[in-house]
């Protein structure tokens, strides 16, 4: 399909695309824009109203925060896409045999193999979700809970920590940092906030892991390596060395560890 995606009459920026390819059901696209694709035919042109997600024009994603605080809860901002459907295809998935499970591309022993290891993935993906809420509801109660004003020099590092990885992230996409739009004074401003509230709960956090004599420990600090080479690709020696010559980043990274052994 095409489409042209608007916000108050005014193009939305990365809201265009020609001839992109979305498959129902796989959840790649805005909430709700799915749905209004289903029933539509080739050729047919038509609008397509969604929600957009909130700090949709400032969006970040920390990379190392161990659990995120819920997003504000605010009115969403509504966006318009003009769609026209170029093509419709029908995905036929093949039979599941002993044959094409053996290909290089799955390596199982047998169907059996095979649907157990789906089974397994699915539900250890979901117990990660789980969890995961779980955490980010801990974390929120533990702020709202206590009155903890965060120093300053910590706020600052948070910041830079949050403009850091977003720049990474763009850099990692490909896009070249003055094409992004991204400006890090404006961040420092608008983000400053959520940095606050970051501080507040990882401070509470770690009072909590010395009070309970939880520590980092060498494995830890392995299975990090292996975790970021692998989200990285590369070496997990590389990785190790590169945070060992970083103080600030290695402080980063155990802090973040012992924040998720504390939750």
């Amino acid at each position: 399909m095409d489409f042209d995606g608007f916000y108050k009459d005014e193009p939305l920026e990365n809201g265009t695309a020609r001839n992109y390819h979305a498959c129902i059901g796989e959840g790649k696209m805005l909430a709700g824009f799915e749905d209004q694709l289903v029933g539509h035919k080739k050729g047919e042109s038509f609008e397509v109203r969604v929600a957009l997600p909130h700090n949709w024009n400032n969006k970040l994603r920390r990379v190392s925060m161990p659990i995120p605080g819920a997003p504000e809860d605010k009115e969403a901002d509504l966006a318009l896409f003009k769609v026209k459907i170029n093509e419709v295809k029908r995905v036929v998935l093949p039979e599941l045999t002993e044959e094409l499970v053996r290909r290089k591309e799955i390596k199982m022993e047998s169907v059996e193999h095979f649907r157990r290891a789906v089974k397994s993935d699915m539900q250890a993906h979901k117990d990660y979700l789980e969890e995961f809420k779980i955490k980010e509801d801990i974390f929120n109660k533990l702020i709202a809970e206590h009155d903890v004003k965060p120093p300053d020099t910590l706020v600052n590092k948070e910041l830079k920590f949050m403009i850091d990885g977003m720049k990474f992230q763009i850099e990692r996409s490909g896009m070249k940092l003055e094409d992004s739009g991204f400006d890090p004074e404006h961040a420092k401003k608008e983000w400053r906030e959520r940095a606050e509230f970051n501080i507040k709960g990882y401070m509470i956090i770690d009072a909590i892991a010395k009070k309970e004599n939880i520590h980092v420990s060498a494995s830890d600090m392995e299975e990090e390596y292996k975790r970021l080479a692998n989200e990285t690709k590369q070496k997990p020696e590389d990785v190790k060395n590169r945070l060992m010559s970083n103080a600030e980043a290695m402080n980063q990274t155990l802090s973040k560890l012992l924040g998720q052994k504390a939750l």
